[in-house]
């Protein structure tokens, strides 16, 4: 099978490059060189997706699947439902995060959507899927996939190395509220294989949203403890006031990498589709997330950001 990879070079889309050759199937990866090297021997389009030659270069490939892991913008979706308006299979990265926020968890794929905490990324996110389900045929298989929480090696979103560098350093950990909130947690790996079976596996035409979540749960303060005991090391825990329920999360300015309100995504479908098998055990997600950063010591240097710097204004953690 021939697939179209638009963006494969880093954290999940690696992954799921690695998945599609391993399965046997013809891979290409679109990317602009920025964020790495295409995995195993996929070929590439080494071009911006934007691009009337990226744009050319896709369409004269005729893929029988196209995968979008990097679907940010409305207007680059666009530009690829006019250059690919009919390839058979279409799966795109979309997030958890269109969903409106509810305690009544867990959130099904027909859970009420935005806004929600993330702000100006979970709309574009939206306004990409509706998009999609405005343009494809319904003779064609769409297939959107909501990831929760992702966590493993290579992650480039500051979760579990936020957590790891502030024990290794002996520093405290400030927990936003009680940190008791569930929240869904996937492996890379496991999204990975999710995305190469979304791909490439028999089914039905049509529209097909799909939560990419395992029955993997974790409250931030139990996130730290497994973080913890990962690392060896003991771990000093601060709960602070909420600074994230009712506003939009700061992904770049936060005292805590997972905001004070439930996110649980129910996985049902995907399980019912085959699209998901057991998942890793967290504990081994977080090893591999550790391994990951020892090996790559840039990844050492963090900085607090000013929320966190003034929680440590005037205290002291001795005790």
């Amino acid at each position: 099978m021939k697939v179209l990879v638009v963006g494969g070079t880093r954290f999940i889309g690696r992954e799921v490059v690695r998945e599609l050759e391993a399965s046997g199937h013809d891979v290409t990866v679109v990317h602009r060189g920025e964020t790495g090297q295409v995995p195993g021997g996929a070929s590439e389009i080494r071009a911006d997706r934007s691009t009337a030659y990226a744009l050319d270069a896709m369409k004269r490939l005729a893929p029988d699947a196209l995968v979008d892991m990097c679907a940010y913008v409305p207007g680059h979706m666009q530009e690829l439902l006019d250059a690919l308006p009919d390839v058979p299979r279409w799966v795109h990265s979309s997030t958890g995060a269109v969903y409106r926020p509810s305690a009544d968890i867990p959130w099904a794929e027909d859970h009420p959507v935005g806004p929600w905490l993330w702000g100006r990324y979970g709309q574009d996110k939206l306004e990409c899927e509706l998009l999609l389900k405005s343009r494809r045929s319904e003779r064609r298989t769409t297939v959107v996939v909501r990831p929760p929480y992702v966590l493993g090696p290579g992650n480039y979103v500051d979760r579990e190395e936020f957590v790891f560098n502030r024990i290794l350093d002996g520093q405290p950990v400030f927990i936003d509220g009680d940190g008791e909130a569930p929240l869904s947690m996937i492996d890379v790996r496991d999204i990975g294989r999710l995305f190469c079976r979304a791909a490439t596996s028999a089914l039905p035409d049509g529209r097909i949203p799909v939560n990419a979540a395992t029955a993997t749960q974790c409250s931030g303060r139990e996130f730290v403890r497994l973080c913890s005991q990962v690392a060896e090391r003991e771990v000093l825990t601060v709960s602070v006031a909420s600074t994230t329920t009712g506003e939009t999360f700061d992904r770049d300015d936060h005292v805590f990498p997972f905001p004070d309100f439930p996110y649980v995504l129910s996985g049902d479908k995907a399980r019912e589709l085959g699209l998901l098998g057991d998942p890793r055990p967290l504990s081994d997600t977080l090893e591999s997330s550790l391994s990951w950063l020892m090996e790559h010591p840039e990844r050492r240097s963090w900085h607090p950001g000013t929320k966190e710097s003034r929680l440590r204004e005037g205290r002291s953690f001795s005790e």
